[in-house]
């Protein structure tokens, strides 16, 4: 059974190891140097009400994580924030993408924030999927704007209006 609940200091070390397997080895993220877990806790601890980090846990093990990310550092577009998810790979395919992102909605739904958008690169078309299920439309599609394993990639953007 996976427990959703929201990210402690203790989750850093299953955070960065997660997010450095998707770096290492996905086109999820355009980052491309792994990063250590000093990023990750200061990433945790300065985040605001709006802006929350869940965790999935599956047999007291930290199996996935989410996150709606600060859209833009600039004061007007604190209505807006950025999904992220992120799932262990032995546990994708399993349903935990799918309970991490209706709890990060549901949360999201409750504060301040108008609108959730997600970045979703060229050939992740279960990303898509699970977006779509979960009312995000596709506003719009970002042509070779990212670049990750030698390969040049497409965006596409979608958005969930949280209040009409």
């Amino acid at each position: 059974m996976i427990q959703i609940r929201t990210a402690k200091i203790g989750d850093i070390s299953s955070i960065t190891q997660i997010y450095n397997d998707a770096i290492a080895n996905t086109t999820a993220t355009f980052d491309t140097e792994l990063i250590d877990e000093d990023n990750r806790k200061e990433w945790l601890l300065n985040r605001t009400k709006n802006f929350p980090v869940i965790v999935a846990e599956k047999n007291n093990e930290v199996v996935g994580y989410a996150a709606i990310n600060q859209w833009s550092p600039k004061k007007g577009y604190d209505l807006c924030g950025e999904v992220s998810f992120y799932v262990k790979p032995a546990y994708r395919n399993q349903g935990i993408g799918k309970e991490l992102l209706g709890h990060l909605i549901r949360i999201c739904s409750e504060t301040n924030l108008q609108t959730i958008i997600s970045r979703i690169t060229q050939g992740n078309d279960s990303s898509i999927y699970l977006h779509k299920l979960n009312n995000f439309e596709v506003v719009g599609v970002l042509k070779k704007c990212g670049n990750k394993f030698g390969k040049v990639i497409d965006v596409t953007i979608m958005q969930k209006v949280l209040l009409e």
